[in-house]
């Protein structure tokens, strides 16, 4: 077996978090991705980005109300149901990633502190148990 990653980026313009959630996590299931985890991050004053952990790679969700659109980006390691997913992103008029390479750089920053903030979380658990029995 060959190892091969289809992966697909655009711009949709829904920018509603809840919206997104339940329209990704609904088209996941209907091209029968196996979802592992799914990690979210609402910003403030505005901004949401979203991860799905699939069996078969990813999905990554970057909003920017701003300028109302989201960046969406899917890798996977199955043709068939990458090709299902690109099939029902159509219906919702995606916009081929030509210019946004500076919308495409704060998506990237965006996840990287995520990932940094779940990393120290982590970390700090046992730290945190340490210093509670030392007190004790």
């Amino acid at each position: 077996m060959q190892a091969k990653i289809w992966q697909h980026s655009a711009w949709i313009t829904t920018t509603q978090p809840s919206d997104l959630r339940h329209l990704f996590d609904t088209m996941l299931s209907l091209c029968g991705f196996n979802v592992l985890e799914v990690v979210e991050h609402h910003f403030q004053p505005q901004g949401y980005t979203c991860l799905w952990l699939l069996a078969e790679s990813h999905l990554a969700v970057h909003t920017f109300p701003e300028h109302g659109r989201t960046y969406i980006e899917l890798a996977s390691c199955n043709g068939d149901k990458y090709q299902h997913f690109l099939s029902l992103l159509s219906r919702f008029n995606p916009q081929p990633n030509e210019q946004s390479k500076e919308h495409s750089i704060i998506a990237h920053y965006r996840l990287l502190r995520i990932r940094w903030q779940g990393l120290l979380s982590y970390l700090a658990k046992p730290l945190r148990k340490l210093i509670k029995a030392i007190n004790h």
